[in-house]
Protein backbone atom coordinates (compact mmCIF):
# COMPACT_ATOMS: atom_id res chain seq x y z
CA UNK A 1 0.00 0.00 0.00
CA UNK A 2 2.69 2.38 0.57
CA UNK A 3 4.19 2.21 -2.99
CA UNK A 4 0.41 3.18 -4.59
CA UNK A 5 0.39 6.15 -2.11
CA UNK A 6 3.77 7.21 -3.26
CA UNK A 7 3.03 6.76 -6.66
CA UNK A 8 -0.20 8.77 -6.52
CA UNK A 9 1.28 11.25 -4.23
CA UNK A 10 4.20 11.80 -6.56
CA UNK A 11 2.85 11.76 -9.79
CA UNK A 12 1.83 15.68 -10.72
CA UNK A 13 -1.71 16.80 -10.66
CA UNK A 14 -1.03 18.23 -14.10
CA UNK A 15 -0.50 14.90 -15.51
CA UNK A 16 -3.74 13.43 -13.38
CA UNK A 17 -5.60 16.23 -15.03
CA UNK A 18 -4.47 15.78 -18.55
CA UNK A 19 -5.78 12.19 -18.53
CA UNK A 20 -9.09 12.90 -17.25
CA UNK A 21 -9.40 15.44 -19.99
CA UNK A 22 -8.29 12.90 -22.44
CA UNK A 23 -10.84 10.60 -20.78
CA UNK A 24 -13.39 13.04 -21.24
CA UNK A 25 -12.49 13.47 -24.99
CA UNK A 26 -12.75 10.32 -26.03
CA UNK A 27 -15.59 9.58 -24.39
CA UNK A 28 -18.10 12.53 -25.07
CA UNK A 29 -16.43 13.67 -28.63
CA UNK A 30 -13.88 11.28 -30.59
CA UNK A 31 -14.98 7.89 -29.14
CA UNK A 32 -18.49 8.72 -28.36
CA UNK A 33 -19.16 6.14 -25.26
CA UNK A 34 -22.32 3.61 -26.43
CA UNK A 35 -24.58 0.92 -24.41
CA UNK A 36 -26.46 -2.27 -24.88
CA UNK A 37 -24.97 -3.09 -28.35
CA UNK A 38 -22.11 -5.67 -29.18
CA UNK A 39 -21.23 -8.68 -26.25
CA UNK A 40 -23.65 -6.54 -23.45
CA UNK A 41 -26.29 -8.59 -25.82
CA UNK A 42 -24.88 -11.19 -23.97
CA UNK A 43 -23.52 -10.22 -20.57
CA UNK A 44 -26.28 -8.02 -20.00
CA UNK A 45 -28.85 -10.96 -19.70
CA UNK A 46 -26.35 -12.82 -17.49
CA UNK A 47 -26.34 -10.21 -15.23
CA UNK A 48 -29.76 -9.39 -15.03
CA UNK A 49 -30.11 -13.23 -14.69
CA UNK A 50 -27.88 -13.29 -12.05
CA UNK A 51 -29.63 -10.33 -9.75
CA UNK A 52 -33.44 -12.01 -10.65
CA UNK A 53 -33.30 -15.69 -11.43
CA UNK A 54 -37.15 -15.70 -12.82
CA UNK A 55 -35.82 -13.87 -15.49
CA UNK A 56 -34.94 -15.35 -18.94
CA UNK A 57 -36.66 -19.21 -18.21
CA UNK A 58 -35.91 -21.82 -20.67
CA UNK A 59 -33.59 -19.30 -22.85
CA UNK A 60 -31.06 -21.51 -24.23
CA UNK A 61 -28.93 -18.61 -24.40
CA UNK A 62 -28.52 -17.69 -20.86
CA UNK A 63 -28.20 -21.39 -19.93
CA UNK A 64 -24.85 -20.79 -21.22
CA UNK A 65 -23.61 -18.95 -18.35
CA UNK A 66 -22.18 -21.06 -16.52
CA UNK A 67 -19.31 -21.85 -19.00
CA UNK A 68 -18.66 -18.06 -19.10
CA UNK A 69 -15.81 -18.02 -17.06
CA UNK A 70 -15.55 -14.54 -15.51
CA UNK A 71 -16.00 -13.79 -11.67
CA UNK A 72 -16.44 -10.16 -12.32
CA UNK A 73 -20.05 -10.97 -13.78
CA UNK A 74 -20.85 -13.93 -10.89
CA UNK A 75 -19.87 -10.74 -8.30
CA UNK A 76 -21.44 -8.36 -9.59
CA UNK A 77 -24.82 -10.32 -9.98
CA UNK A 78 -24.55 -11.37 -6.05
CA UNK A 79 -24.16 -7.65 -5.47
CA UNK A 80 -27.17 -6.39 -7.89
CA UNK A 81 -29.68 -8.99 -5.72
CA UNK A 82 -28.80 -7.11 -2.21
CA UNK A 83 -28.24 -3.62 -4.03
CA UNK A 84 -30.48 -1.89 -6.26
CA UNK A 85 -28.31 -0.92 -9.76
CA UNK A 86 -28.84 1.51 -12.55
CA UNK A 87 -27.38 -0.68 -15.04
CA UNK A 88 -26.78 1.83 -17.40
CA UNK A 89 -25.08 4.55 -14.87
CA UNK A 90 -23.34 1.49 -13.17
CA UNK A 91 -21.47 0.91 -16.65
CA UNK A 92 -21.33 4.36 -17.54
CA UNK A 93 -18.86 4.59 -14.50
CA UNK A 94 -17.20 1.54 -14.77
CA UNK A 95 -16.39 2.42 -18.42
CA UNK A 96 -15.24 6.18 -17.69
CA UNK A 97 -12.58 4.48 -14.97
CA UNK A 98 -11.42 1.83 -16.69
CA UNK A 99 -10.19 4.16 -19.63
CA UNK A 100 -9.02 6.69 -16.97
CA UNK A 101 -7.19 3.86 -15.51
CA UNK A 102 -5.65 2.35 -19.12
CA UNK A 103 -4.83 5.79 -20.28
CA UNK A 104 -2.60 6.50 -17.09
CA UNK A 105 -1.01 3.17 -17.24
CA UNK A 106 -0.42 3.61 -20.92
CA UNK A 107 1.17 6.49 -19.84
CA UNK A 108 3.20 5.12 -16.97
CA UNK A 109 4.72 2.52 -18.94
CA UNK A 110 5.77 5.09 -21.72
CA UNK A 111 7.63 7.48 -19.11
CA UNK A 112 9.13 4.23 -17.20
CA UNK A 113 10.37 3.00 -20.36
CA UNK A 114 11.93 6.32 -21.80
CA UNK A 115 11.75 8.72 -18.89
CA UNK A 116 9.77 11.29 -20.86
CA UNK A 117 6.47 12.88 -20.02
CA UNK A 118 6.10 14.33 -23.76
CA UNK A 119 6.30 10.18 -24.87
CA UNK A 120 3.59 9.90 -22.85
CA UNK A 121 1.15 12.10 -23.48
CA UNK A 122 2.39 11.46 -27.53
CA UNK A 123 1.44 7.68 -26.91
CA UNK A 124 -2.24 8.92 -25.69
CA UNK A 125 -2.58 10.73 -28.61
CA UNK A 126 -2.30 7.81 -30.71
CA UNK A 127 -4.72 5.85 -28.77
CA UNK A 128 -7.53 8.39 -28.85
CA UNK A 129 -8.12 6.97 -32.09
CA UNK A 130 -9.70 3.38 -31.55
CA UNK A 131 -8.11 1.31 -34.03
CA UNK A 132 -9.70 -2.16 -35.20
CA UNK A 133 -6.65 -4.87 -34.83
CA UNK A 134 -6.27 -8.57 -35.35
CA UNK A 135 -8.51 -10.63 -33.73
CA UNK A 136 -11.79 -8.91 -34.03
CA UNK A 137 -10.52 -6.47 -31.16
CA UNK A 138 -9.58 -2.93 -31.23
CA UNK A 139 -7.68 -0.82 -29.34
CA UNK A 140 -9.82 -0.25 -26.83
CA UNK A 141 -13.79 -0.54 -26.87
CA UNK A 142 -16.35 2.55 -26.82
CA UNK A 143 -18.89 0.13 -24.85
CA UNK A 144 -18.03 -1.44 -21.48
CA UNK A 145 -17.37 -5.40 -22.02
CA UNK A 146 -15.10 -7.80 -19.88
CA UNK A 147 -11.78 -7.12 -21.26
CA UNK A 148 -12.53 -2.86 -21.14
CA UNK A 149 -12.39 -3.36 -17.09
CA UNK A 150 -9.83 -6.03 -17.05
CA UNK A 151 -7.13 -3.70 -19.93
CA UNK A 152 -5.84 -1.23 -17.25
CA UNK A 153 -5.41 -4.23 -14.52
CA UNK A 154 -3.44 -5.88 -16.85
CA UNK A 155 -1.48 -2.59 -18.21
CA UNK A 156 -0.32 -1.85 -14.47
CA UNK A 157 0.69 -5.92 -13.95
CA UNK A 158 3.05 -4.98 -16.27
CA UNK A 159 3.96 -1.56 -15.37
CA UNK A 160 4.57 -2.68 -11.93
CA UNK A 161 7.11 -5.90 -13.07
CA UNK A 162 8.88 -2.86 -14.81
CA UNK A 163 9.45 -1.22 -11.87
CA UNK A 164 10.31 -4.29 -10.33
CA UNK A 165 7.04 -4.23 -7.79
CA UNK A 166 6.96 -8.00 -8.70
CA UNK A 167 4.16 -8.85 -5.66
CA UNK A 168 2.11 -6.34 -7.18
CA UNK A 169 2.66 -7.25 -10.84
CA UNK A 170 1.41 -11.19 -9.49
CA UNK A 171 -1.33 -10.00 -7.54
CA UNK A 172 -2.95 -7.73 -10.67
CA UNK A 173 -2.48 -10.44 -13.01
CA UNK A 174 -4.41 -13.39 -10.98
CA UNK A 175 -6.91 -10.58 -10.42
CA UNK A 176 -6.99 -10.03 -14.42
CA UNK A 177 -7.33 -13.72 -14.93
CA UNK A 178 -10.31 -14.07 -12.54
CA UNK A 179 -12.04 -11.30 -14.21
CA UNK A 180 -11.50 -12.05 -17.91
CA UNK A 181 -9.08 -15.05 -18.11
CA UNK A 182 -8.91 -14.31 -22.00
CA UNK A 183 -7.85 -10.90 -21.68
CA UNK A 184 -5.42 -11.75 -19.14
CA UNK A 185 -3.69 -15.09 -20.44
CA UNK A 186 -2.01 -13.01 -23.15
CA UNK A 187 -0.18 -10.69 -21.03
CA UNK A 188 1.01 -13.22 -18.32
CA UNK A 189 2.03 -15.08 -21.13
CA UNK A 190 4.30 -11.96 -21.79
CA UNK A 191 5.11 -11.58 -18.19
CA UNK A 192 6.24 -15.33 -17.77
CA UNK A 193 8.83 -14.40 -21.12
CA UNK A 194 10.17 -10.86 -19.14
CA UNK A 195 10.39 -13.68 -16.22
CA UNK A 196 12.54 -15.51 -17.60
CA UNK A 197 15.16 -12.80 -19.08
CA UNK A 198 15.62 -10.71 -15.85
CA UNK A 199 15.33 -14.38 -13.86
CA UNK A 200 19.03 -13.70 -12.75
CA UNK A 201 18.20 -10.32 -11.03
CA UNK A 202 15.32 -11.68 -9.98
CA UNK A 203 16.35 -15.32 -8.59
CA UNK A 204 14.93 -18.71 -9.24
CA UNK A 205 13.39 -19.20 -5.55
CA UNK A 206 12.01 -15.97 -5.44
CA UNK A 207 10.20 -15.94 -9.19
CA UNK A 208 9.21 -19.42 -8.51
CA UNK A 209 7.13 -18.18 -5.24
CA UNK A 210 5.65 -15.56 -7.38
CA UNK A 211 4.69 -17.86 -10.01
CA UNK A 212 3.08 -20.25 -6.88
CA UNK A 213 1.14 -17.63 -5.99
CA UNK A 214 -0.20 -16.58 -9.44
CA UNK A 215 -1.45 -20.05 -9.22
CA UNK A 216 -3.21 -20.22 -6.37
CA UNK A 217 -4.96 -16.71 -7.62
CA UNK A 218 -5.56 -18.82 -11.17
CA UNK A 219 -7.13 -21.87 -9.26
CA UNK A 220 -10.83 -20.77 -8.83
CA UNK A 221 -11.04 -20.80 -12.83
CA UNK A 222 -9.33 -23.98 -12.93
CA UNK A 223 -11.76 -25.62 -10.70
CA UNK A 224 -14.78 -23.65 -12.08
CA UNK A 225 -13.73 -24.90 -15.61
CA UNK A 226 -13.31 -28.54 -14.18
CA UNK A 227 -16.54 -28.75 -12.14
CA UNK A 228 -18.55 -26.95 -15.25
CA UNK A 229 -17.36 -27.37 -18.53
CA UNK A 230 -19.45 -28.47 -21.20
CA UNK A 231 -19.36 -32.13 -22.21
CA UNK A 232 -18.90 -31.71 -25.90
CA UNK A 233 -15.85 -29.73 -25.22
CA UNK A 234 -12.18 -31.16 -25.98
CA UNK A 235 -8.88 -29.19 -25.99
CA UNK A 236 -7.21 -31.20 -28.38
CA UNK A 237 -9.71 -32.70 -30.90
CA UNK A 238 -11.77 -30.69 -33.08
CA UNK A 239 -14.90 -31.69 -34.14
CA UNK A 240 -15.38 -30.49 -37.85
CA UNK A 241 -19.26 -29.47 -37.64
CA UNK A 242 -17.78 -27.26 -35.18
CA UNK A 243 -14.64 -25.53 -37.39
CA UNK A 244 -17.20 -24.75 -39.77
CA UNK A 245 -19.82 -23.10 -37.58
CA UNK A 246 -16.61 -20.95 -36.41
CA UNK A 247 -15.83 -19.78 -39.97
CA UNK A 248 -19.53 -19.06 -40.73
CA UNK A 249 -20.09 -17.17 -37.08
CA UNK A 250 -16.21 -15.82 -35.86
CA UNK A 251 -14.36 -16.13 -39.07
CA UNK A 252 -13.11 -12.66 -38.32
CA UNK A 253 -11.55 -13.55 -35.45
CA UNK A 254 -9.31 -16.32 -35.85
CA UNK A 255 -9.34 -17.80 -39.29
CA UNK A 256 -6.82 -15.23 -40.82
CA UNK A 257 -7.18 -16.83 -44.30
CA UNK A 258 -10.81 -15.46 -44.79
CA UNK A 259 -9.89 -11.89 -44.16
CA UNK A 260 -9.80 -9.02 -46.25
CA UNK A 261 -5.90 -8.39 -46.97
CA UNK A 262 -6.49 -4.53 -45.51
CA UNK A 263 -6.36 -5.92 -42.30
CA UNK A 264 -3.61 -7.80 -42.75
CA UNK A 265 -1.77 -4.43 -44.45
CA UNK A 266 -2.57 -2.57 -41.78
CA UNK A 267 -1.43 -4.71 -39.30
CA UNK A 268 2.43 -4.38 -41.07
CA UNK A 269 2.08 -1.00 -40.94
CA UNK A 270 1.69 -1.20 -37.73
CA UNK A 271 5.21 -3.69 -36.77
CA UNK A 272 6.87 -1.41 -39.67
CA UNK A 273 6.48 1.64 -37.84
CA UNK A 274 8.13 -0.66 -34.85
CA UNK A 275 10.74 -1.64 -36.52
CA UNK A 276 11.36 1.97 -37.85
CA UNK A 277 10.87 3.03 -34.21
CA UNK A 278 13.77 1.16 -32.99
CA UNK A 279 16.28 3.42 -33.53
CA UNK A 280 16.09 4.74 -30.54
CA UNK A 281 15.97 2.29 -27.72
CA UNK A 282 14.98 2.84 -23.57
CA UNK A 283 17.11 0.93 -21.46
CA UNK A 284 18.89 -2.56 -22.36
CA UNK A 285 17.11 -3.85 -19.29
CA UNK A 286 13.57 -2.52 -20.23
CA UNK A 287 14.33 -3.32 -24.07
CA UNK A 288 14.90 -6.64 -24.08
CA UNK A 289 11.30 -7.16 -22.54
CA UNK A 290 9.81 -5.46 -24.82
CA UNK A 291 11.73 -7.12 -27.95
CA UNK A 292 11.01 -10.35 -26.17
CA UNK A 293 6.91 -9.46 -25.94
CA UNK A 294 7.14 -8.78 -29.44
CA UNK A 295 8.62 -12.16 -30.72
CA UNK A 296 6.26 -14.00 -27.94
CA UNK A 297 3.45 -12.21 -30.13
CA UNK A 298 4.43 -12.70 -33.39
CA UNK A 299 4.66 -16.45 -32.01
CA UNK A 300 1.37 -16.52 -31.00
CA UNK A 301 0.28 -15.05 -34.80
CA UNK A 302 2.01 -17.97 -36.47
CA UNK A 303 0.51 -20.77 -33.98
CA UNK A 304 -2.55 -18.93 -33.91
CA UNK A 305 -2.77 -19.58 -38.09
CA UNK A 306 -1.53 -23.04 -38.03
CA UNK A 307 -3.56 -24.33 -35.56
CA UNK A 308 -6.58 -22.79 -36.88
CA UNK A 309 -6.12 -22.80 -40.46
CA UNK A 310 -3.98 -26.01 -41.49
CA UNK A 311 -4.20 -28.02 -38.29
CA UNK A 312 -7.17 -27.03 -35.83
CA UNK A 313 -6.69 -27.01 -32.26
CA UNK A 314 -9.94 -25.95 -29.59
CA UNK A 315 -7.35 -25.03 -27.03
CA UNK A 316 -5.68 -22.95 -29.34
CA UNK A 317 -9.11 -21.51 -30.75
CA UNK A 318 -10.66 -20.72 -27.03
CA UNK A 319 -7.21 -18.44 -26.48
CA UNK A 320 -7.66 -16.26 -29.87
CA UNK A 321 -4.09 -15.60 -29.89
CA UNK A 322 -4.06 -12.86 -32.13
CA UNK A 323 -5.97 -10.42 -29.51
CA UNK A 324 -2.36 -10.66 -28.29
CA UNK A 325 -1.60 -7.79 -31.73
CA UNK A 326 -3.02 -5.74 -29.33
CA UNK A 327 -0.06 -5.26 -27.29
CA UNK A 328 2.36 -5.10 -30.10
CA UNK A 329 0.08 -2.17 -31.16
CA UNK A 330 0.49 -0.56 -27.29
CA UNK A 331 4.32 -0.82 -27.56
CA UNK A 332 4.62 0.91 -31.28
CA UNK A 333 2.67 3.84 -29.74
CA UNK A 334 5.03 4.19 -27.26
CA UNK A 335 8.14 3.35 -29.55
CA UNK A 336 7.17 5.88 -32.12
CA UNK A 337 5.81 8.44 -29.94
CA UNK A 338 9.76 8.23 -28.72
CA UNK A 339 11.15 8.28 -32.28
CA UNK A 340 9.44 11.15 -33.35
CA UNK A 341 10.10 13.63 -30.55
CA UNK A 342 13.74 12.84 -31.13
CA UNK A 343 13.74 12.89 -35.36
CA UNK A 344 11.65 16.22 -34.60
CA UNK A 345 13.86 17.65 -32.36
CA UNK A 346 17.56 16.64 -33.48
CA UNK A 347 17.46 15.28 -37.06
CA UNK A 348 17.80 16.55 -40.33
CA UNK A 349 14.88 18.53 -42.32
CA UNK A 350 14.67 15.11 -44.63
CA UNK A 351 13.69 13.28 -41.53
CA UNK A 352 11.25 15.74 -40.17
CA UNK A 353 9.41 15.57 -43.67
CA UNK A 354 9.19 11.52 -43.47
CA UNK A 355 7.64 11.93 -39.79
CA UNK A 356 4.08 12.30 -41.36
CA UNK A 357 4.19 9.31 -43.73
CA UNK A 358 5.55 6.81 -40.70
CA UNK A 359 2.60 8.12 -38.52
CA UNK A 360 0.02 6.66 -41.81
CA UNK A 361 1.03 3.11 -40.26
CA UNK A 362 -0.51 4.02 -37.06
CA UNK A 363 -3.73 5.98 -37.91
CA UNK A 364 -4.00 4.26 -40.81
CA UNK A 365 -7.41 2.31 -41.02
CA UNK A 366 -9.06 3.98 -37.45
CA UNK A 367 -11.84 5.61 -36.79
CA UNK A 368 -12.12 9.05 -38.04
CA UNK A 369 -8.00 8.98 -38.76
CA UNK A 370 -8.53 11.71 -41.25
CA UNK A 371 -8.94 13.73 -38.24
CA UNK A 372 -6.38 12.50 -36.40
CA UNK A 373 -4.05 12.96 -38.92
CA UNK A 374 -4.57 16.86 -39.89
CA UNK A 375 -4.50 16.97 -36.15
CA UNK A 376 -1.02 15.09 -35.80
CA UNK A 377 0.36 17.75 -38.91
CA UNK A 378 -0.87 20.68 -36.34
CA UNK A 379 0.84 19.39 -33.60
CA UNK A 380 3.94 18.58 -35.63
CA UNK A 381 3.81 22.30 -36.83
CA UNK A 382 3.42 23.77 -33.49
CA UNK A 383 6.17 21.53 -32.19
CA UNK A 384 9.08 22.22 -34.69
CA UNK A 385 7.61 26.28 -34.33
CA UNK A 386 8.30 25.83 -30.41
CA UNK A 387 11.28 24.50 -30.83
CA UNK A 388 12.74 27.08 -32.60
CA UNK A 389 13.05 28.82 -28.99
CA UNK A 390 16.13 28.04 -26.84
CA UNK A 391 14.09 27.28 -23.49
CA UNK A 392 11.61 25.07 -24.89
CA UNK A 393 10.68 22.70 -22.27
CA UNK A 394 7.80 19.81 -20.79
CA UNK A 395 5.82 22.75 -20.06
CA UNK A 396 5.51 23.85 -23.14
CA UNK A 397 4.74 20.71 -24.96
CA UNK A 398 1.93 20.20 -22.38
CA UNK A 399 0.49 23.14 -23.56
CA UNK A 400 0.69 22.93 -27.08
CA UNK A 401 -0.27 19.22 -26.95
CA UNK A 402 -3.72 20.68 -24.89
CA UNK A 403 -4.40 22.95 -27.52
CA UNK A 404 -4.41 20.64 -30.20
CA UNK A 405 -6.38 17.92 -27.96
CA UNK A 406 -9.60 20.34 -26.84
CA UNK A 407 -9.71 21.47 -30.54
CA UNK A 408 -9.80 18.17 -32.14
CA UNK A 409 -12.30 17.13 -29.05
CA UNK A 410 -14.54 20.41 -29.75
CA UNK A 411 -14.93 19.65 -33.29
CA UNK A 412 -16.24 16.37 -32.66
CA UNK A 413 -18.36 16.89 -30.18
CA UNK A 414 -19.97 19.91 -32.48
CA UNK A 415 -20.09 17.71 -35.38
CA UNK A 416 -21.44 14.44 -33.61
CA UNK A 417 -24.26 13.10 -32.25
CA UNK A 418 -25.54 14.46 -28.67
CA UNK A 419 -23.98 12.18 -25.83
CA UNK A 420 -26.82 9.74 -25.01
CA UNK A 421 -26.12 7.37 -21.51
CA UNK A 422 -28.90 4.96 -22.66
CA UNK A 423 -29.36 2.70 -25.12
CA UNK A 424 -28.21 2.74 -28.20
CA UNK A 425 -30.09 0.39 -30.10
CA UNK A 426 -32.31 1.76 -33.07
CA UNK A 427 -35.38 3.27 -31.63
CA UNK A 428 -38.42 1.47 -33.43
CA UNK A 429 -36.38 -2.32 -31.96
CA UNK A 430 -35.69 -0.54 -28.34
CA UNK A 431 -39.45 0.44 -28.56
CA UNK A 432 -41.02 -3.20 -28.86
CA UNK A 433 -38.24 -4.33 -26.40
CA UNK A 434 -39.99 -2.08 -23.92
CA UNK A 435 -43.02 -2.60 -24.60
CA UNK A 436 -42.25 -6.48 -24.16
CA UNK A 437 -41.51 -6.12 -21.07
CA UNK A 438 -44.25 -3.66 -19.57
CA UNK A 439 -47.08 -5.53 -20.72
CA UNK A 440 -46.05 -9.52 -20.82
CA UNK A 441 -44.87 -11.54 -18.06
CA UNK A 442 -41.60 -12.68 -17.57
CA UNK A 443 -42.55 -16.18 -18.34
CA UNK A 444 -43.53 -15.23 -22.12
CA UNK A 445 -41.10 -16.15 -24.96
CA UNK A 446 -41.14 -14.20 -28.13
CA UNK A 447 -39.37 -14.42 -31.67
CA UNK A 448 -37.01 -12.27 -33.00
CA UNK A 449 -35.54 -11.26 -36.45
CA UNK A 450 -32.44 -12.96 -35.79
CA UNK A 451 -30.64 -10.05 -37.95
CA UNK A 452 -31.14 -7.73 -34.95
CA UNK A 453 -29.49 -8.32 -31.75
CA UNK A 454 -29.91 -6.99 -27.83
CA UNK A 455 -33.66 -7.62 -27.18
CA UNK A 456 -33.42 -9.61 -24.68
CA UNK A 457 -31.21 -6.30 -22.57
CA UNK A 458 -34.77 -3.95 -22.58
CA UNK A 459 -37.13 -6.43 -22.70
CA UNK A 460 -35.66 -8.91 -20.09
CA UNK A 461 -37.67 -12.00 -22.21
CA UNK A 462 -36.80 -14.89 -23.52
CA UNK A 463 -36.38 -15.35 -27.15
CA UNK A 464 -35.29 -18.33 -29.83
CA UNK A 465 -32.44 -16.94 -30.59
CA UNK A 466 -30.44 -14.50 -32.96
CA UNK A 467 -27.26 -14.70 -34.71
CA UNK A 468 -25.43 -12.77 -32.13
CA UNK A 469 -25.69 -16.02 -29.77
CA UNK A 470 -23.91 -17.72 -31.88
CA UNK A 471 -20.62 -16.64 -30.28
CA UNK A 472 -20.90 -18.51 -27.49
CA UNK A 473 -19.83 -21.74 -29.23
CA UNK A 474 -16.00 -21.14 -28.80
CA UNK A 475 -16.52 -23.01 -25.44
CA UNK A 476 -19.55 -25.52 -25.99
CA UNK A 477 -19.34 -27.29 -29.71
CA UNK A 478 -22.64 -28.61 -28.47
CA UNK A 479 -24.32 -25.33 -28.35
CA UNK A 480 -23.36 -23.72 -31.37
CA UNK A 481 -25.18 -27.42 -33.42
CA UNK A 482 -27.97 -26.04 -31.61
CA UNK A 483 -27.60 -22.31 -32.55
CA UNK A 484 -27.46 -23.79 -35.86
CA UNK A 485 -30.43 -25.69 -35.94
CA UNK A 486 -32.45 -22.65 -34.40
CA UNK A 487 -31.04 -20.06 -37.28
CA UNK A 488 -32.40 -22.82 -39.84
CA UNK A 489 -35.57 -22.54 -38.09
CA UNK A 490 -35.51 -18.78 -38.49
CA UNK A 491 -34.88 -18.82 -41.72
CA UNK A 492 -31.40 -19.31 -42.54
CA UNK A 493 -29.50 -19.93 -45.55
CA UNK A 494 -26.20 -20.00 -46.90
CA UNK A 495 -25.92 -16.82 -48.88
CA UNK A 496 -29.00 -15.28 -48.06
CA UNK A 497 -29.57 -12.12 -46.05
CA UNK A 498 -30.74 -12.82 -42.34
CA UNK A 499 -33.61 -10.41 -43.09
CA UNK A 500 -34.45 -11.37 -46.14
CA UNK A 501 -34.64 -14.98 -45.36
CA UNK A 502 -36.90 -14.51 -42.17
CA UNK A 503 -38.97 -12.76 -44.52
CA UNK A 504 -39.97 -15.18 -46.36
CA UNK A 505 -41.04 -17.80 -43.27
CA UNK A 506 -44.39 -18.56 -43.08
CA UNK A 507 -47.57 -18.61 -40.73
CA UNK A 508 -46.58 -22.72 -40.27
CA UNK A 509 -42.77 -21.94 -40.03
CA UNK A 510 -44.10 -19.44 -36.94
CA UNK A 511 -46.23 -21.84 -35.43
CA UNK A 512 -43.68 -25.18 -35.50
CA UNK A 513 -41.41 -22.58 -33.14
CA UNK A 514 -44.19 -21.69 -31.23
CA UNK A 515 -44.79 -25.54 -30.53
CA UNK A 516 -41.30 -25.83 -29.31
CA UNK A 517 -41.11 -23.13 -26.93
CA UNK A 518 -44.48 -24.20 -24.87
CA UNK A 519 -42.88 -27.62 -24.71
CA UNK A 520 -40.20 -26.03 -22.42
CA UNK A 521 -42.29 -23.09 -20.89
CA UNK A 522 -44.86 -25.09 -20.20
CA UNK A 523 -49.19 -23.72 -20.20
CA UNK A 524 -49.23 -20.49 -19.22
CA UNK A 525 -46.30 -18.90 -21.42
CA UNK A 526 -47.66 -17.02 -23.97
CA UNK A 527 -45.38 -16.65 -27.52
CA UNK A 528 -45.58 -13.63 -29.58
CA UNK A 529 -43.79 -13.11 -32.90
CA UNK A 530 -41.61 -9.62 -33.71
CA UNK A 531 -41.51 -8.74 -37.33
CA UNK A 532 -41.06 -6.56 -39.84
CA UNK A 533 -43.91 -4.30 -41.24
CA UNK A 534 -42.55 -4.30 -44.74
CA UNK A 535 -43.02 -8.33 -44.64
CA UNK A 536 -46.26 -9.41 -45.38
CA UNK A 537 -49.21 -9.83 -42.92
CA UNK A 538 -49.85 -12.85 -41.07
CA UNK A 539 -52.85 -14.49 -39.43
CA UNK A 540 -51.89 -14.36 -36.46
CA UNK A 541 -53.84 -11.55 -33.86
CA UNK A 542 -51.89 -8.42 -33.91
CA UNK A 543 -50.95 -7.12 -30.49
CA UNK A 544 -48.57 -4.04 -31.36
CA UNK A 545 -46.94 -2.13 -34.31
CA UNK A 546 -44.59 1.19 -34.65
CA UNK A 547 -43.33 2.54 -37.49
CA UNK A 548 -40.86 -0.73 -38.00
CA UNK A 549 -41.82 -3.87 -36.47
CA UNK A 550 -45.33 -5.51 -35.60
CA UNK A 551 -45.55 -7.61 -33.32
CA UNK A 552 -48.24 -10.74 -32.94
CA UNK A 553 -49.15 -13.14 -30.60
CA UNK A 554 -49.29 -17.10 -31.54
CA UNK A 555 -51.78 -18.78 -29.76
Amino acid sequence: MRFLSNLFYREQYIVLMMIFILTAISVFALNQYEYGLSDQAITIPFLKSLENPNLYPDDYLVSERSYYYSFFWQGLGFLGRYLPFNIPILFFIFYCVSLFFFFWGIYLVAKILFQKQEVGYLSLFFLLFFKPLLGGISSFDRIFLTRVIVLPIIIFAFYFFLKKKFLWSFILQGLGFLMHPLSAVHMIAILFVASLIWIRKIGWKRMLIYWIILGILVSPIFVWKIISSPSSASLLHANIDWIQLLRLRSSDEIFPFSWPKIVLEEAALVFLVFLISLQYKPRGQYHRIIIGAIFLILGFCVLATIFSELIPIPLILNLQLFRSFQWLFYFTCIYFANYFLRELQDSKKINKLLLPLFVLGIFYGANNWIYGYVAFLFLMLLLVLGWRRTQFSSSHFIKIFLVVVLILGGIFYIKGDRFYLGNHQEPSWLDVAKRAKEETAEKDMFIVPPNLEGFRIESERTIYGDWKDGTLMFYNPAFGKEWMRRMQRLGYQKDVPLKESFLSLTESDFRVIAVEMRQSAGEGSRIFLVNFREGRRLNFPLVYGNAKFLVYEIE
